[in-house]
């Protein structure tokens, strides 16, 4: 893999059949079993935007926020019909962050599951990875990627801009003796990455890949914690298939 391919970010998901909106009791117990350092804050979703952190407020969408000593940033967000675990970050492709992000996930959502009693049963799960080329720094691979997936790349010499793509593949996986069916949604888009480098503000052109491996919506599937660490063991086979499938036309 180029050495200019980057994971930006990380996000586990479950999908409940319930919502765990904010309480005080709520943030202590979460706190306590899964992130002491972390600030609790309330969310505030709207498409197209990152989350806006803001004080948090009684029944409504909240996070538990925490820094590491590498800069990256985790949220567990508690949000209506499921809770997110997501970590930004910037790290080589081929370094183990993933690895330890998925095991991170499973722990977490066990933590989660177990302290809300055996009748609570995620309906869904899900892993989506972002990943980043830098097209000044891959020219050859991000010409080579973005012509096999668009045919027209001109029109009388003017270029595309603004490429955005989004497609779905299916697959069948086992977990622990269970047929489960797998959405592959592929998005894949140009992008500008702004970033911070040594207290400077700058901004690079980039080529953003996401996948989003989840358990279709038209099941439930009442998973066990056993399951949901089977999904994050397997996980990353398919992701790497994924990634190998693009990367390699």
């Amino acid at each position: 893999m180029d050495k200019n391919v980057t994971i930006a970010q990380m996000r586990g998901t479950i999908f409940l059949s319930e919502t765990i909106g904010f309480t005080p009791d709520n943030a202590n117990k979460f706190k306590a079993l899964l992130l002491r350092e972390a600030q609790v804050s309330g969310v505030v979703l709207m498409p197209g935007v990152p989350p806006a952190f803001v004080p948090a407020q009684w029944g409504a969408p909240w996070c538990l926020q925490y820094q590491d000593a590498d800069m990256s940033n985790y949220w567990i967000m508690f949000l209506p019909g499921k809770i997110d675990i997501i970590r930004n970050c910037e790290q080589p492709y081929e370094s183990t962050v993933e690895t330890g992000f998925v095991h991170l996930c499973a722990e977490w959502i066990n933590k989660i599951t177990t302290s809300m009693g055996s009748s609570f049963k995620p309906t869904r799960v899900a892993y989506a990875p972002m990943f980043v080329l830098i097209q000044e720094e891959c020219q050859e691979m991000a010409t080579f990627f973005w012509n096999n997936i668009l045919k027209v790349n001109t029109l009388d010499a003017y270029p595309i801009a603004d490429r955005n793509v989004s497609y779905l593949l299916k697959k069948e996986i086992s977990l622990n003796d269970k047929s489960i069916q797998l959405n592959l949604l592929h998005n894949i888009s140009d992008g500008i990455q702004t970033r911070v480098v040594n207290s400077v503000q700058e901004s690079r052109k980039v080529i953003m890949i996401q996948f989003d491996i989840n358990t279709i919506p038209e099941i439930n599937y009442n998973l066990e914690n056993s399951e949901i660490n089977t999904f994050f063991e397997e996980v990353l086979i398919v992701k790497e298939k994924l990634i190998n499938n693009l990367l390699s036309l």
